[in-house]
């Protein structure tokens, strides 16, 4: 028996909820696997974003959806009464030149903002601007991978 979870759980509103139900799921013996993005992906866009929309409209709006750390996975694991369970991360680093490669990465990799009550604010011309400002030359994300693993005995 095999749960495999791939890159979604950081969608997800009710973690420890979805864990406990894969769990159930599963027969004795059962594997679950789950990749998924950890709390440090896209940190430098997101410290950018907090920081152009502070200086522009003296406010700021959550855009990007929140993460999960190592450690709280792994609690969360054993909370839904996985045994042996295991969480691995791997840490990439990536070089972009254009805002247009970070959009397309982003939306092809699901790390596309499911806030529920996102702003109502659209982004102005002014914001993109300042936002392709500072990534033009060279601007690096962070992506961190967490593998998460856990058997029902």
């Amino acid at each position: 028996d095999l749960i495999l979870a791939i890159n979604f759980l950081h969608h997800i509103n009710d973690v420890p909820g979805l864990l406990s139900l894969f769990h159930l799921s599963l027969n004795p013996q059962g594997l679950f696997l789950s990749p998924l993005f950890g709390e440090r992906t896209l940190q430098e866009l997101e410290k950018l974003l907090l920081e152009i929309e502070e200086k522009l409209y003296q406010k700021i709006y959550p855009r990007m959806m929140p993460k999960i750390d190592i450690k709280t996975l792994g609690s969360l694991l054993q909370r839904a009464s996985f045994s042996n369970p295991v969480v691995d991360q791997e840490t990439y680093d990536v070089e972009y030149n254009t805002l247009k490669n970070i959009v397309e990465d982003i939306r092809t990799l699901g790390l596309s903002s499911t806030l529920q009550k996102r702003p109502k604010i659209p982004l102005t011309k002014l914001f993109f601007q300042s936002l392709d400002k500072h990534i033009q030359g060279g601007f690096s994300l962070t992506y961190d991978v967490l593998y998460a693993t856990g058997y029902k005995m």
